[in-house]
């Protein structure tokens, strides 16, 4: 009796420590599949967060600013009555703004980022779903999290973003409703079919896409016409899910049907009936282009693995499912294109997220674990690597004020010669410039005139012809003490900093040299300082001039002593300076390290280093008392 009981207990406790290992390693497999996804969103995150900079915004990026600055009633009046925009988009960043209290251009991209980062999540679950296995979803999300044209649409906050995750929303309750095959999954298909009508007019592309797959895989049974049961052919059920999800889908848009029909009587087509936008035809070489975007340069790197992935998972209609939405959905709208000019590559974003579905199940394949480990990370890190090449080249007007503000003073002033039509450009400057210059900002040449630092803003350097002339009467009385920005072939934008001398009129040396002050700075180990000279007529021989630091005393303390020279300059010989011009002497004077503490002299002496006469001032002194300094080098 008692061995039977022992062996009962054994085996008993066998079972508990078997069933506690079945818990503990079914926990730990639910933790891998959580955090796997969770670090690839994280890794996502982190490739934007260091691309953010490089972005730059562009026209229709400022309608957004513009659009949301009114309330929701006036916005949407804006809407039906003049734009050719869904509603979707402009109700969920005029909900964002109000909700940060905040109209920066980075809390908009990082609006755009969170929803990127919902594409990659439900992408997630539709590899899941359609192959079976959690790392297919791990795969598609990598494989995304690198793409180049879901970087640059994850960053920039206008609403093709937005189209990407409700296409890939829609795509997973589609695939769902096909698997599952109910009412209640075709309806909530139904639902997010209307969220695209909302969100994009053109996500009719994919609704197109998703129709033709219905009539290849769904509402035609082909293992009944295989197996000559004709009276079966016809999947009827489907049929009538199809029209309750399609009647559910118009219910709920007939709101937008209306709006779009009130858009249609003011937007302007074009002669072949398409859009007047820039749009480009449907050539191969622009079907090459697109290619080249949304696999980050390795167009047929990634054909190989759509090739790879055909060989591997060619049996599984899930593969198929994928390559439709890959392929077909993009395909419908580029033959579209051959017949209305309506294609341009931000329109198409619909079917780009079906770029990491397809090319990340042909890798999750493989099945020797450790080869598709490392072609992942290959190819992930090759599309990383090729992001930088597809990042738009804008003009980089943000880094260009932000120059100008960490070199403004706060009693500049701001002259701007903008082209009025690009009032895109003006919102940037108010945007990122120093409130307080934009505060100074004066609209004409008198105005600026009597100030003594002037910064002169314009991009019609060569085009306006009011420009220049501007430019050339403030030279009258400014120099140009520093350039912020280019003017080039590729773009052109000038922000030059026009500076006045210190003095109204010159303290002259020996008739000849005129003397216009002087900029002072004082750090702890030097005395920095800016001289501005100028004569009004030419100097017959070359001058040296010392500015020189003496104590109490009269004892120099140290000088620099030479001809002037400019800041990044060579030295001008005094007999080469051009009548009526200014010229800026940057000299700066070392400080011993034990200096006393006490009240300094900073002068001036000009001498002709040939016999070593100095030149006099009008009183008779042959030095130029510039200014008394306080100098304490222990603070």
């Amino acid at each position: 009796m008692l061995p039977c009981a022992i062996s009962v207990i054994m085996r008993l406790k066998f079972r508990q420590q078997e069933h506690l290992q079945t818990v503990s390693h079914s926990s730990q497999k639910r933790f891998i599949q959580l955090i796997i996804p969770a670090l690839i969103l994280i890794g996502a995150w982190a490739i934007w967060a260091v691309g953010i900079d490089a972005m730059h915004m562009r026209p229709d990026e400022e309608l957004t600013f513009r659009n949301t600055k009114w309330t929701l009633e006036e916005s949407l009046y804006q809407l039906a009555f003049r734009d050719n925009q869904t509603p979707m988009w402009r109700l969920v960043i005029w909900s964002w703004q109000r909700l940060m209290m905040n109209h920066t251009e980075f809390i908009m991209r990082i609006h755009a980022m969170l929803i990127s980062l919902l594409t990659l999540s439900v992408l997630y679950q539709i590899a899941k779903h359609l192959f079976k296995h959690p790392r297919y979803g791990w795969y598609a999300m990598a494989i995304m999290a690198a793409n180049s044209y879901f970087f640059i649409y994850s960053l920039e906050f206008r609403l093709y973003g937005m189209v990407m995750f409700v296409a890939t929303l829609s795509m997973r309750f589609y695939f769902l409703w096909l698997d599952k095959q109910t009412w209640q999954s075709a309806l909530l298909y139904g639902v997010s079919v209307a969220l695209l009508m909302y969100t994009h007019y053109y996500l009719a592309f994919l609704v197109v896409t998703q129709v033709i797959v219905l009539l290849i895989f769904a509402f035609i049974d082909w293992s009944a016409i295989r197996e000559n049961r004709f009276n079966q052919v016809i999947r009827w059920q489907m049929i009538g899910q199809a029209i309750g999800a399609g009647g559910l889908m118009l219910l709920l848009w007939l709101p937008g049907l209306i709006l779009l029909y009130r858009q249609l009587i003011f937007i302007n087509f074009g002669e072949r009936g398409g859009l007047l936008i820039p749009t480009q035809p449907t050539t191969w070489a622009n079907i090459r282009a697109l290619g080249m975007i949304v696999t980050s340069g390795n167009l047929w790197l990634y054909l190989g693995f759509v090739i790879l992935g055909a060989v591997l998972l060619g049996q599984k209609r899930s593969y198929w499912l994928a390559l439709f939405w890959l392929f077909l959905s993009s395909g419908v709208m580029l033959i579209a294109n051959l017949f209305s000019t309506i294609y341009t590559q931000r329109y198409i974003a619909y079917f780009v997220p079906a770029v990491g579905l397809v090319v990340g199940a042909a890798i999750a394949a493989i099945p020797q674990k450790y080869i598709r480990y490392g072609i992942l990370v290959g190819v992930v890190a090759l599309s990383t690597y090729g992001i930088p090449d597809y990042i738009p080249q804008r003009l980089p007007y943000r880094h260009l004020y932000q120059e100008v503000s960490s070199l403004a003073q706060p009693n500049d002033v701001l002259l701007v010669f903008h082209n009025p039509s690009e009032v895109w450009i003006d919102d940037q400057l108010f945007r990122a410039l120093d409130p307080t210059l934009v505060d100074n900002m004066v609209g004409t040449v008198q105005e600026a005139r009597p100030h003594r630092r002037i910064w002169y803003l314009t991009n019609n350097w060569f085009d306006d012809p009011l420009v220049q002339p501007a430019f050339r009467a403030l030279e009258q009385t400014h120099r140009v003490e520093a350039v912020v920005g280019d003017c080039t072939r590729a773009w052109c934008y000038l922000a030059q900093l026009m500076v006045s001398p210190p003095q109204r009129f010159p303290t002259v040396f020996g008739e000849q040299l005129g003397y216009m002050g002087e900029d002072i700075e004082i750090t702890d180990d030097a005395i920095n300082a800016l001289l501005w000279w100028e004569v009004n007529q030419v100097v017959p021989r070359d001058y040296s001039i010392a500015l020189q630091l003496v104590d109490s005393d009269g004892t120099l303390i140290n000088q620099v002593d030479r001809q002037i020279q400019p800041p990044n300059f060579e030295q001008i010989p005094t007999s080469q300076l051009i009548p009526y011009n200014s010229y800026v002497d940057e000299r700066i004077i070392a400080l011993p390290d034990d200096l006393a503490t006490g009240t300094y002299t900073l002068q001036l002496v000009v001498y002709d280093w040939e016999d070593g006469e100095r030149l006099t001032l009008e009183d008779g002194r042959d030095v130029l008392i510039v200014r008394e300094i306080e100098i304490n080098q222990g603070n």
